[in-house]
């Protein structure tokens, strides 16, 4: 289904990161409507939350489909997939406490945050390392750390304040 969007957005001539944008604004209204205790808005909030990941999917191929792969937009990619499901978790809380649970429950978001995040660190190390030998290290001068440190340095903040702040996290 990915591909077939990202084959369907090239066409419309969208870039990724205009479908990075659109996956990260449905799912973070997806997590807004997980708030309320109402099934018809939850089952909006559903909807756009398989659009979302759906959307995440089709942006990196779309990225490679168009050759616009690069490092600022993994980095924006990755920002966005972590702002849904912080809008996720912290409005499933909030709900939570609304309905009178125990305020405890902040550890236990704070717990499947967490993990979320470590699982999906490991899970683009392993996507990383298998493109790497499939592609026969093809990607490492993308990925060098010492590329990477070369290019931070030369950059000022007042001249590239966005590409030197992603690089900085």
């Amino acid at each position: 289904m990915g591909f077939r969007l990202a084959e369907f957005f090239a066409q419309l001539g969208m870039t990724p990161a205009t479908v990075t944008l659109l996956a990260g604004v449905c799912g973070v209204i997806a997590g807004h409507l997980y708030y309320y205790r109402d099934l018809r808005i939850n089952m909006v909030g559903m909807v756009l939350h398989v659009c979302s990941n759906a959307l995440d999917n089709a942006d990196g191929q779309l990225a490679r489909l168009t050759r616009r792969e690069s490092r600022k937009g993994r980095i924006i990619d990755s920002l966005a997939d972590h702002l849904v499901f912080v809008s996720i978790y912290l409005h499933l809380v909030l709900r939570a406490l609304v309905g009178g649970s125990s305020p405890a429950i902040w550890f236990l978001a704070l717990a499947a945050g967490i993990s979320h995040a470590l699982q999906g660190a490991a899970a683009d190390y392993y996507r990383s390392t298998y493109l790497y030998f499939v592609a026969n290290g093809a990607r490492a001068s993308k990925d060098s750390s010492t590329g990477l440190r070369s290019e931070y340095q030369g950059w000022t903040w007042r001249q590239r304040p966005c590409d030197k702040f992603l690089r900085c996290i």
